[in-house]
Formats: structure tokens, C-alpha cells, sequence
């Protein structure tokens, strides 16, 4: 009986602190507005699991002028932010290389970056003040 009661008490403390509410606190969204005339690309960082120098962007999704796109997280994103920034670009569709892996220092050279974002935990409040929106241009 002790030891199914210590169990017990010590599943609750772990679950209380490692989970936040739904609601206020905790945002699975971010979404990302093409506010501008032009088709752009909204693309992420893979990194090479091998040559941690070599990297490549993503696509993560093209967005027609004045369309949005949602990036969902299972976690919240203010807990994501706490523990990692969170990095991606806004790239010319017509300027957007899709091959494979190359040099990370490369990005900006094989790609026509457009908006780069680097959001950290000291962006938090911008994006709740926001609502977890991020508008291009």
C-alpha cells in the first residue's frame, strides 16, 4: 500500500510539472501570413545527421500572396521556445534550391532568403502580444 501510494503522489508531481494547460499559457499555432503580392516558401533547417555542417532548407509549405499557413507543435510553443530557438525563412519560390545537402554557411548563397526568423524565448511576448501570428513582409 505504501509503495502504490508513493508511486501515485510521485506520477502526479511529475505530470504537474511538466505539463502546461491548454488556454492562455499554451499555444500549439504559430501561423505564418504571406502578406505580401508574391508567392513565397516557407522553409525550415535539416540538418545532415552525419556532417553536422552540412545542412539543407526545407519546404515546409508555399504560400500564394495573402494565404497562411499553421506550423503546429504537439507541445506548446512556449515551452518549445524555453528549450530551443526556432529558425526558419522566407525563400523566393524562384530562387529555392532543392537538392540535397550542403554547406550550412551555404543558405544564403544557393537560396534567395527573403525573411530570416530566429525566435527565442525573448519573443514570447511578441508573439502572445500578436496572437502567434507572423506576417511576411
Amino acid at each position: 500500500m505504501k509503495n502504490k501510494l508513493l508511486i501515485l503522489v510521485s506520477m502526479l508531481v511529475l505530470l504537474s510539472s511538466t505539463c502546461k494547460k491548454e488556454g492562455e499559457d499554451c499555444h500549439k499555432v504559430i501561423t505564418i501570413i504571406n502578406n505580401s503580392s508574391s508567392k513565397v516558401i516557407y522553409s525550415t533547417i535539416l540538418y545532415d545527421a552525419l556532417i553536422s555542417s552540412n545542412c539543407f532548407l526545407s519546404k515546409r509549405a508555399e504560400l500564394d500572396p495573402y494565404e497562411s499557413y499553421e506550423e503546429s507543435l504537439r507541445m506548446c510553443w512556449e515551452d518549445e521556445l524555453e528549450q530551443r530557438n526556432y529558425e526558419f525563412f522566407i525563400v523566393d519560390p524562384l530562387f529555392f534550391n532543392e537538392g540535397g545537402f550542403y554547406d550550412c554557411d551555404s543558405i544564403e548563397y544557393k537560396n534567395t532568403i527573403l525573411k530570416h526568423y530566429n525566435l527565442s524565448e525573448n519573443d514570447l511576448e511578441m508573439l502572445k502580444e500578436n496572437n502567434f501570428t507572423i506576417t511576411y513582409p
